[in-house]
């Protein structure tokens, strides 16, 4: 029996994925299998997977219509045969010991998930080394996972599926899979989901994934004009998780995280349209007036305590439809965004 499943994504990744199958294939632990599937790709991707199938056995390909990264990874979950899986990126690759690391410490401790740190590559080449917040080279119990997960909600454990080893039989126990109706921020409610059932967790304090960023981050400033959509289904999915396992009171932590991440990014992405004064009013008045952000507006506990200056002013900002004041604080001018805030709260101060 293959003790692990490495599972990737593949779509029009013929310049990386040589590189990232590679690093699988010369891991350190040889019982694995390698499920390549090919969502789609209509450059050379086909033809590598393949090829990699054909030169070793361990590979396996399975060929798709372009349904997205949740699909594919779903794909390759329902195929996989081995008693731990583990998603890798194309664009990534991985550290030689990695699996090997991983699994030892799972069997070891009877683990449901092993989380490791990693490398973000930047475009120039630079190197930093990124840990998790969260406490290091312990058994963290199904309690405490929870009590991690309700303190807020956005939690860098929580962003992504690629630097973590699940036992697939607590996956299909529980029946986690990806949401195939998500197309940004998919890793997460999976995670919460795997979290909140996992029995045992354990973070590995040391770098063994290797993170590359690509153009196509979300980080990017390139108009999305499906965005506002993309991210309320995201806020709906985690609401659902949150009455599926008695979070209360995690809305609050999502609310602020949804005023204090979300709408900027939301902002955002409406400067990078180049739009007209008119238009730009138009497009923060859908913002404005999405279910989301009523929701998040009515929240009780937004009148409470705990509130955080950037969420007083934005909330504000938005009652009173101050749209253009909140494209200029978030637009990159020579002030940065927590000085835009603190004169901003001047300036209501002295009304």
């Amino acid at each position: 029996m293959k003790i692990v499943s490495v599972i990737i994504p593949v779509y029009n990744a013929e310049a990386s994925l040589e590189r990232c199958v590679n690093s699988i294939l010369v891991q350190s632990l040889n019982r694995i299998e390698v499920i390549l599937v090919n969502d789609g790709s209509t450059d050379k991707s086909s033809n590598i997977c393949d090829s990699y199938a054909h030169k070793d056995k361990r590979v396996r390909v399975i060929h798709t219509s372009n349904k997205g990264v949740s699909a594919a990874r779903n794909k390759g979950l329902s195929q996989a045969k081995g008693e731990y899986v583990i998603f890798v990126d194309s664009d990534d690759y991985i550290e030689k010991q990695m699996l090997e690391r991983l699994v030892t410490i799972a069997e070891r401790e009877c683990i449901d998930v092993v989380i490791s740190g990693y490398n973000y590559i930047q475009f120039n080449g630079d190197i930093r080394v990124r840990r998790i917040n969260l406490p290091a080279e312990i058994i963290i119990r199904k309690e405490e996972m929870r009590k991690l997960i309700f303190r807020k909600a956005n939690q860098s454990f929580l962003w992504f599926v690629w630097n973590k080893l699940y036992k697939r039989s607590m996956l299909l126990n529980n029946n986690i899979k990806f949401n195939e109706e998500l197309f940004i921020g998919e890793d997460s409610p999976f995670n919460m989901r795997a979290f909140l059932c996992a029995e045992r967790v354990y973070y590995l304090d040391d770098t063994l994934y290797n993170y590359v960023q690509t153009y196509g981050s979300l980080t990017q400033t390139k108009y999305k004009e499906d965005l506002l959509e993309k991210l309320e289904n995201l806020w709906k999915e985690k609401r659902e998780i949150c009455k599926e396992y008695d979070l209360f009171g995690y809305e609050f932590s999502l609310a602020q995280y949804t005023i204090d991440h979300t709408l900027p990014m939301l902002l955002q992405n409406e400067l990078a349209a180049g739009y007209g004064k008119k238009r730009i009013n138009e497009e923060l008045h859908k913002i404005r007036n999405s279910e989301m952000m009523k929701v998040v507006y009515s929240q009780s506990n937004l009148k409470k305590n705990n509130k955080s200056i950037k969420m007083l002013i934005m909330m504000f900002m938005l009652k009173y439809k101050m749209y253009l004041v909140l494209v200029f604080l978030l637009s990159k001018g020579k002030m940065n965004y927590n000085e835009n805030m603190k004169r901003l709260l001047i300036i209501l101060c002295l009304l």
